[in-house]
């Protein structure tokens, strides 16, 4: 017998969620989308073979109807207050919160998974490295070895860490960026919250809270009150 699962998140995480579990993981059956972003106009709309279920409140239904597995799929930028919600209504309501690992991601034996993790196709973890709760590995991403993942900590597609890197609470690394190796003793660190821009190159630690953008990656600095934009050009004739 299948075992029966609710996805949270109705969006394109949602969906690649869900092919997952209908092409791969037979001993499981998606059974409906969880719609978090309360977008009422969209439950009751199907999704391939299921439906949006309607919003978090319709949880305890779903569990007083036999569903008690639920798979984490919000990965959407600025929006990592929902993932935590979506995770903590999960887990009072009883549900069992499921980690989602596509087959064709290649994830080694000695690498720590926590719960309600979702790795999508092609991803690449490997050995030693730690991958904390309600976190997202994207598509073509690579987790190399001794790194830490902090709990719901996104990394985006196409994300490369190199070894000895440590991504700390609801970090969020956008596609295509890359942090390059640590060391055991001195690891880089991508802070608790901070944001590392799409494409990004990261060669030194990023202080929690904060943003980066380019190769070097650097924060994006504010101009000053006053601060004339033609400062060091000549004057025009």
């Amino acid at each position: 017998m299948n075992i029966r699962v609710a996805i949270l998140g109705a969006g394109s995480t949602g969906r690649i969620v869900q092919e997952i579990l209908e092409t791969e993981k037979r001993q499981f059956k998606a059974e409906c989308l969880i719609d978090m972003y309360d977008r009422r106009e969209t439950w009751g709309k199907k999704i391939g073979s299921i439906e949006i279920a309607g919003g978090p409140d319709i949880l305890g239904k779903l569990f007083k109807k036999g569903i008690h597995y639920v798979a984490l799929a919000l990965g959407e930028y600025g929006h990592l207050d929902k993932r935590i919600r979506a995770f903590e209504l999960a887990e009072m309501s009883g549900f069992n919160l499921l980690s989602i690992i596509s087959e064709t991601a290649a994830v080694s034996r000695a690498a720590y998974i926590g719960s309600a993790v979702t790795i999508l196709p092609n991803a690449v973890v490997m050995n030693g490295a730690r991958i904390e709760q309600g976190t997202l590995i994207a598509s073509g991403a690579s987790v190399d070895h001794d790194c830490f993942i902090g709990e719901f900590a996104t990394i985006g597609p196409g994300v490369h860490l190199g070894g000895c890197v440590r991504v700390e609470t609801g970090a969020y690394l956008g596609i295509g960026s890359c942090v390059v190796n640590g060391r055991p003793d001195e690891p880089i660190i991508i802070g608790k919250g901070a944001t590392v821009a799409a494409g990004a190159v990261v060669t030194k630690s990023v202080p929690a809270g904060k943003t980066v953008y380019g190769n070097p990656a650097k924060q994006k600095r504010k101009r000053r009150a006053g601060a004339s934009k033609n400062k060091g050009k000549g004057k025009k004739k």
